[in-house]
């Protein structure tokens, strides 16, 4: 059976991405292998580099946390100073996938080092933490 132009293109975004993904994930920055020690140690549960595939494309996200209230939280280098713009063009189109019902959330390398993120994790899951 001969598969669609459509598929066959699925199948090579699905190659690149899955690449791509398993690069980032044996290569974290120092901020994202930080952040996990964070979620591990509140025992909030979160996907890690995880591949979001939209109609024509994909794109990977650092962490995507299951427990409500849902979130998808990238880690933001120096590198996302100057891309805000696509950044939030990147956001929309991921919220229009299957994952409209998270919200993003941005945090900063320094925000990771400086005790900031742990802040922000206690704001967004109080439950999590009002034993702590």
């Amino acid at each position: 059976m001969k598969l669609s132009k459509t598929v066959r293109n699925m199948q090579k975004i699905e190659v690149i991405a899955s690449a791509y993904r398993s690069k980032l994930k044996k290569k974290p920055t120092l901020a994202e292998i930080e952040f996990i020690k964070i979620l591990k140690t509140y025992k909030i549960p979160f996907g890690f580099q995880k591949i979001i595939y939209t109609p024509t494309n994909f794109f990977i996200i650092d962490f995507l946390i299951i427990m409500k209230p849902r979130r998808i939280i990238e880690i933001d280098g120096n590198y996302h100073l100057n891309n805000k713009d696509y950044d939030k063009e990147r956001e929309l189109k991921i919220l229009k996938t299957r994952y409209k019902k998270y919200k993003f959330l941005r945090i900063t390398n320094d925000e990771v080092f400086n005790g900031k993120a742990l802040e922000i994790l206690q704001q967004t899951y109080k439950k999590k933490f009002k034993n702590k």
